[in-house]
């Protein structure tokens, strides 16, 4: 793997906080399925809530959980946790596809990368539509193919990971990874041939470069959402301790934890400072290549999946002392794979008053409010969806869409999350989208 999203942006504290953790379990064959473990102490599992594919990663976004189903599936199953978990829609992104990842440019607007194709696919994630591709042949190496994997959306912009393999020499890296970068406004890929080098300034954003499998010749990389600018290495491999295979950032951003393989293919879970380029601590070692994936919640707990076949489940780690909090692993059924928290990924904040199109949004009511705020909506092509961004740039509450149609459209927000709970005083953002435009203002809510 020479290419590696591991996470979008240090998590923040959020509108809503998180009460359960999905996870993905496997067969290693014909199937799998999603167990529910909540979210505080004693970690409730309910197993087998849903069946899913063998081959399964888990998002979350706007209240429902989206399994994709990768290889020898290809397709995208919607799970909603209000309906026991429930598939309200499948659907397939392309036969032979292996799709490895979902990302959201807007309610109604979704990308899946599709690591055996050479085009994104856009999807409608609420009917499942497809709703045109983006090709990214021009950037495959020899064998034809990119190896586009993982994706993370920043603003308007949607970074897609390339890991660039050869297929023909069992996908051994034919050298650096690249990142195509997306406008969503256009649907067109820009220019990903820089190379990828850390900037430590907070909130960018961050990937594992992995290489040769026992070489140490990756690490923790970064970019500038924004500028794309790039600036070093923050922990190389050989700090590490090993090949990284996933990481998530704490709640500073100034570190966080990876999962890394030795040179006895035996995998660890480490601590890692960004500062200091190195490893600080061992949390937990595995005997065998058994840890899996591994998530951080907004609780400063690291819940890590552990397919150890005389014991498998999910351990969970206190993210400030290191300890282990579970007295071993919890039992999630099958093997477990990915793991995912019922809160919204940090996309970017806003500009205030920056737009594209023709888009314009007028305050009806101080933005400055206690009850609720209120908008007008003008131009834009078509239907203009609206929603409420927090501080950190997640989504904590849908306003709906209106219909396409001449003259103003009024947009208003109550102050309630998504849930129905009044959301805390502070920095929020009324974003309006149409067609191609886009345009977000400021609005603060105090007690």
């Amino acid at each position: 793997i020479s290419a590696l999203f591991a996470i979008l942006l240090a998590p923040a504290a959020a509108g809503a906080a998180s009460t359960r953790a999905v996870v993905t379990t496997t067969d290693y064959g014909v199937s799998g399925s999603v167990t529910d473990v909540g979210i505080a102490t004693p970690w409730t599992a309910h197993r087998d809530v849903a069946t899913t594919g063998s081959d399964a990663v888990v998002r979350f976004h706007d209240g429902l959980f989206f399994v994709v189903n990768r290889f020898g599936a290809d397709n995208i199953q919607v799970l909603d946790p209000a309906l026991g978990f429930a598939t309200r829609i499948q659907f397939s992104v392309g036969a032979g596809s292996n799709p490895q990842d979902i990302a959201f440019g807007s309610p109604t607007r979704a990308y899946v990368s599709r690591y055996d194709s050479t085009s994104i696919w856009i999807v409608n994630p609420v009917t499942g539509a497809h709703l045109g591709s983006i090709d990214l042949s021009r950037y495959a190496d020899a064998d034809g193919n990119p190896e586009m994997a993982h994706l993370a959306v920043v603003g308007r912009r949607l970074f897609v990971a390339l890991e660039l393999l050869d297929r023909n020499n069992f996908f051994a890296p034919t050298g650096p990874g690249k990142v195509a970068v997306i406008d969503l406004d256009t649907d067109s890929a820009g220019n990903p041939t820089t190379t990828l080098e850390l900037s430590r300034a907070d909130r960018k954003l961050y990937l594992g470069e992995t290489g040769a499998y026992g070489v140490s010749d990756g690490g923790i990389e970064g970019v500038d959402p924004v500028t794309l600018h790039a600036g070093g290495i923050a922990v190389r491999e050989d700090s590490l301790g090993g090949d990284i295979l996933a990481f998530r950032l704490g709640a500073d951003g100034t570190g966080g934890f990876a999962i890394i393989s030795d040179p006895s293919f035996n995998t660890d879970l480490v601590r890692f400072d960004l500062g200091a380029h190195r490893r600080t601590a061992r949390l937990h070692d595995a005997s065998g290549f058994v840890l899996a994936d591994l998530g951080v919640d907004d609780r400063s707990q690291v819940w890590v999946s552990d397919r150890t076949s005389t014991a498998p489940g999910i351990r969970i780690f206190d993210a400030v002392t290191n300890a282990q909090k579970t007295a071993g692993p919890i039992d999630v059924g099958l093997p477990p794979n990915s793991i995912a928290f019922d809160q919204e990924t940090a996309t970017g904040v806003p500009e205030a008053g920056g737009a594209t199109g023709t888009l314009s949004i007028r305050m009806l009511s101080p933005s400055l409010f206690r009850g609720e705020v209120r908008a007008g909506v003008s131009g834009g092509s078509g239907e203009v969806a609206a929603r409420v961004l927090d501080a950190a740039g997640r989504r904590v509450r849908d306003l709906g869409v209106q219909p396409a149609a001449p003259g103003e459209r009024r947009i208003r927000w109550d102050g309630r999350l998504g849930d129905g709970r009044p959301a805390a005083s502070g920095v929020y953002w009324l974003v309006a989208e149409s067609g191609g435009g886009r345009r977000a203002t400021r609005v603060v809510k105090v007690r």
